[in-house]
């Protein structure tokens, strides 16, 4: 009687604390300019993905919709729920929770920040590494501009040598993009 009560004890302290155990089996990989891009965060889409024989062997492969445009957060848990299906099942199937995050395009808050720029225009713009960065407009979007910009020549120090010049393009938020 003791023994059926200490393991009772056991499986109720292993099922309260299980779900703050489960941080640690989360992976975030952000995709495109998820990172970069500005808007309010929201769940796009969610999946569940199974597996049987203690995760070898998948079954079937969940396809979870993604934004068009590719920019996205997707978040692979293994949360409470999972925890559950697992223990309930001995292992024999077990699944992971799979989320997509994107970002509201903020059209309504960039028209109020974007610049009164139109294609072939000449900008000034920052994004990551560049900073003051001269270019050429190429294409406009809702929330951001297309912009064409030679790259700067790398100049090895030792051999007093330039690297070539390469024209490049990068998509830059209206909100760091100035007229020149």
């Amino acid at each position: 009687m003791k023994k059926n009560k200490l393991t009772l004890i056991m499986l109720l302290l292993t099922v309260a604390t299980s779900p703050i155990l489960t941080s640690c089996m989360t992976t975030k990989t952000s995709v495109g300019t998820y990172k970069e891009d500005p808007g309010n965060e929201y769940t796009y889409a969610k999946g569940k993905q199974l597996w049987l024989f203690w995760g070898i062997v998948p079954v079937g492969r969940t396809n979870v919709n993604t934004p068009g445009d590719g920019n996205c957060e997707v978040i692979t848990r293994y949360n409470f729920g999972d925890v559950l299906i697992s223990g309930l099942t001995v292992g024999i199937v077990k699944s992971y929770t799979i989320k997509i995050k994107a970002k509201n395009d903020q059209t309504e808050s960039t028209a109020l920040n974007k610049p009164d720029i139109k294609t072939g225009d000449i900008v000034i713009f920052s994004k990551g590494k560049l900073t003051n960065q001269e270019g050429e407009v190429v294409a406009i979007y809702p929330d951001r501009a297309l912009i064409k910009f030679t790259n700067q020549p790398d100049i090895n120090k030792s051999t007093k040598e330039t690297t070539n010049i390469d024209k490049e393009q990068i998509e830059v938020p209206f909100i760091n993009i100035a007229k020149k």
